[in-house]
């Protein structure tokens, strides 16, 4: 008790002596994070204090768990790739990870841009001390090489404090506490062990790849449970989704036809599936039946899906726009329609080829409002959204009370794009592809 008042004492005489320097002081907890153009700013619900971060070629953005910094990628030849949307990511590029505080100031340079390394968009653990990134040498006219993932602090400059995750051969997963990581390695093994230990085999027979999908596999690890979710083949050409303990033994498994994705519930309870035809929620653990407990058509196959911190309702991002879904009502709605015009950059083409889970949350962190990106010409709920004022787009906030959404609010205007609320956990959100 002896250091706790002085220490008190110091730091409030920080914050008067910034105060009365004209800077605002802000505490993080309800901004939204979003790109203009590729600067990164933060505004209140409201639309209040908007402010740009910091200026830079950026093409993501991710909250940290306690909302306090926002990590982003920043190319290092800007104006050679399409810019990010909320489906669509930006392949892997010569560039730098950087973190910023809330509140600006010196942005903390995690990995220093290099003609030799191409990096992808990092994701946080749940906790919030670590992160997760793909990096891989700069490809020549004749050799390609293959992607490494690293596993680094988030307060150390220029990866000082980064191991690498040398067996994995797909997406690894991070623990709630960053303390252990669970890969599949090329054996098709599932490790678990600490960040840059060869871990122990927990199972064997995990597929790399969803058979006649061109998706990586999705290991996540259950929120609120120390049990990982892995893809084998279920022996009819399908996928066949393995729950196993971190003791190793196998609590749970589903057997998908088809699967693209999945991810689970904020609270671990129910799993979220894709098919090439539609998404499907079953509650992990019943084993006395495998029907979901819900279904919904979606014909995109790269439609994106946020859960509600609920764990009862999300929201669909597709190229049609926005879907709300109840899952315990039954409920579908649809609730953006987007102009063919305005769709983003890269739903047409061909397949991506890089995968990592989506780092940005429309929902904020109550899940009684949801902020999105709009057009010129976009419909909500059969009407036109609030013009934005000298631009073709902007940042709408609506309010969602239970299965009711409210009517959006315009709060900024401008070239917004991948606007970000709250934090994603990794094994609850779906992979975006590049």
């Amino acid at each position: 008790m002896r250091w706790a008042m002085p220490l008190l004492m110091v730091g409030c005489l920080a914050l008067l002596m910034l105060a009365g320097c004209g800077i605002t002081i802000h505490q993080g907890g309800d901004e939204i994070a979003f790109l203009r153009g590729s600067d990164l700013w933060v505004i209140q619900p409201d639309g209040t204090n908007a402010r740009a971060l910091t200026s830079s070629a950026i093409v993501s953005l991710g909250w940290s768990p306690d909302h306090h910094q926002v990590l982003y990628r920043v190319l290092l030849h800007p104006g050679t790739l399409p810019p990010p949307s909320e489906a669509r990511a930006v392949p892997d590029a010569l560039g730098s990870i950087v973190v910023i505080g809330v509140n600006g100031g010196y942005p903390l340079v995690l990995t220093r841009g290099s003609d030799d390394l191409l990096h992808g968009d990092p994701w946080w653990n749940p906790g919030g001390n670590r992160l997760l990134y793909r990096e891989e040498l700069t490809p020549t006219a004749n050799t390609a090489y293959a992607p490494s993932y690293i596993v680094s602090q988030s307060d150390q400059p220029a990866g000082i404090a980064r191991k690498g995750l040398l067996d994995a051969a797909s997406l690894p997963v991070l623990s709630s506490d960053g303390h252990q990581v669970a890969v599949l390695d090329g054996a098709g093994n599932l490790r678990l062990g600490a960040p840059g230990d060869t871990g122990n085999i927990l199972a064997s027979g995990a597929l790399l790849a969803l058979p006649g999908a061109n998706r990586p596999a999705h290991l996540l690890w259950q929120p609120q449970h120390d049990a990982l979710l892995y893809p084998a083949s279920n022996g009819s050409g399908g996928v066949k989704l393995v729950l196993v303990g971190l003791d190793g033994k196998a609590r749970w498994s589903l057997s998908v036809p088809a699967l693209l994705d999945a991810a689970f519930s904020p609270d671990g309870s129910l799993l979220l599936v894709r098919t090439p035809s539609q998404f499907q929620v079953f509650t992990v653990g019943d084993s006395a039946s495998s029907s979901a407990l819900y279904s919904w058509q979606e014909s995109d196959v790269y439609a994106v899906p946020w859960w509600a911190p609920d764990s009862q309702r999300l929201v669909v991002y597709d190229q049609t726009g926005w879907t709300f879904v109840d899952v315990r009502q039954h409920v579908v709605q649809q609730l953006l329609m987007a102009q063919a015009a305005a769709l983003p950059a890269g739903f047409a083409g061909g397949a991506p080829a890089q995968w990592h889970p989506a780092t940005a949350d429309p929902w904020n962190a109550s899940g009684s409002q949801l902020v999105f990106a709009g057009a010129s010409g976009d419909s909500w709920r059969g009407s036109a959204l609030p013009s934005s004022h000298g631009s073709s787009r902007g940042l709408y906030v609506v309010s969602i009370t239970g299965d009711h959404p409210g009517t959006p609010t315009l709060i900024d205007s401008g070239n917004d794009i991948l606007p970000a609320w709250s934090y994603p956990d990794p094994s609850t959100a779906f992979l975006i592809g590049a």
